[in-house]
């Protein structure tokens, strides 16, 4: 990403954006920079994908994965109150 994007980024997190909505085809050049962005500032990052549900922290070695799998008990924005 160029660097401005970077910035800009930076800027959103360190404003207080509760959340940022991206649409990319390169999904994984996206998360990269975004983990770059939140390690430069000191944010964990998560991320949410409508296949893999939300996830995170990323970067940690073992992020956990929550579901909106019923049998988990859990409504769409039961992971959401979840974060740290």
């Amino acid at each position: 990403m160029l660097k401005t994007t970077h910035k800009a980024l930076a800027d959103y997190l360190r404003a207080g954006y509760a959340g940022i909505y991206l649409t990319s085809h390169e999904e994984s050049r996206v998360e990269s920079e975004l983990f770059s962005v939140a390690t430069e500032i000191g944010f964990k990052l998560y991320t949410y994908t409508i296949t893999d549900s939300l996830m995170g922290p990323v970067g940690h070695p073992n992020p956990k994965v929550w579901t909106n799998d019923k049998e988990q008990g859990g409504g769409p924005l039961d992971p959401v109150q979840l974060l740290e």
